[in-house]
């Protein structure tokens, strides 16, 4: 009897060690064309119903030659959930980071350029990115303080900016001039790369081409609200017409033009042209939408004159499965 319950025993040691064997090879290794974990959420979740039904089998045989009925269901029951909490923690790994899509303005005049790409990793993964790769251009992630070592108790990156109950969303800033940020825009492969020599491919808009010339204002303020509601403020320096909402393609849908309001009289799209006098107070109101990107863009209303803009800045909410579909979009 005391065999059996041993046996059984040993056998929910074993797959809990295959499990830790497997999280490992989840973090490190992937299928190269693919780039998908050698095991699938399936493969966990089979492997642990046959081994709770296994456990089943073999209690009913323990109970059945006399052995403590308390006993046995106690342990049963404690290898059961073992191996549904293993299952359920592994099927919930990445196979590998995956990096958050950015999309970011720069000004035209500027020669020194930053920007922060963020990384979802797990919470068990402890590599760094190291450096940007984009064709010949290499650009090392800069940090305030450097990632933390390993540590055998405690860990936790200080470039992590939020953390989920299985990951961690982690950044990575890049400084470069105005050729290295036109030859990343042209690249057709872009990289960040790990401590360790892994490679993950990530997504970026970066946009040098956006209308540079403004009307002349005098901004009074702006806000930003939970809902994704967003307003700016401003007074008129000049004489203006503006005949059409500017907002960049790769937005359009998530951010919508709502209205403007001039001196207290509202527009909405379908008035436009619409004409402006210097002295006038303009107010402009946009609704976004929760996506999976990062975003640091223009957008606003223009005109022969200019435009008249507001600022949209968004990180991507912590949603992996946002964050891999708009990485997909952008592939």
């Amino acid at each position: 009897m005391l065999k059996m319950m041993a046996v059984a025993t040993t056998i929910g040691v074993s797959y809990l060690n295959v499990l830790s064997v497997g999280k490992q090879e989840v973090l490190y290794q992937t299928h190269s064309s693919l780039g998908l974990s050698l095991f699938s959420p399936t493969i966990y979740w089979l492997c642990a119903i046959a081994l709770m039904l296994l456990t089943c089998f073999m209690m009913m045989k323990i109970i059945q030659q006399g052995a403590n009925k308390k006993l046995v269901l106690a342990i049963g029951f404690i290898l059961i959930l073992m191996f549904g909490n293993s299952a359920f923690y592994l099927q919930n790994q990445l196979p590998k980071p995956i990096t958050v899509p950015l999309v970011h303005d720069f000004y035209s005049g500027n020669e020194t350029h930053d920007f922060t790409i963020r990384y979802l990793t797990n919470k068990s993964d402890h590599r760094s990115v190291k450096y940007l790769q984009a064709g010949e251009v290499t650009l090392f992630a800069q940090y305030n303080e450097q990632p933390a070592n390993y540590q055998r108790m405690f860990y936790f990156p200080t470039d992590v900016t939020d953390q989920g109950r299985y990951q961690l969303l982690r950044s990575a800033h890049f400084i470069g001039n105005k050729e290295e940020m036109i030859k990343i825009i042209n690249s057709d492969a872009i990289y960040l790369v790990l401590d360790d020599g892994e490679k993950l491919s990530t997504n970026l808009q970066l946009d040098f081409n956006r209308p540079t010339s403004e009307v002349a204002y005098d901004f009074i303020s702006s806000s930003v609200s939970s809902n994704g509601n967003q307003s700016g403020a401003f007074m008129m320096m000049q004489d203006a017409v503006f005949d059409e909402v500017f907002i960049p393609e790769i937005l359009q849908g998530s951010v919508d033009f709502k209205e403007m309001n001039v001196n207290g009289k509202t527009y909405t799209v379908k008035d436009f042209p619409v004409v402006v006098k210097k002295g006038q107070r303009v107010s402009l109101s946009l609704q976004s939408n929760a996506i999976g990107i990062d975003v640091q863009m223009i957008v606003g209303i223009s005109g022969a004159q200019g435009i008249l803009p507001i600022w949209i800045h968004r990180k991507a909410p912590f949603d992996i499965q946002k964050i891999k579909e708009e990485s997909l979009l952008h592939d």
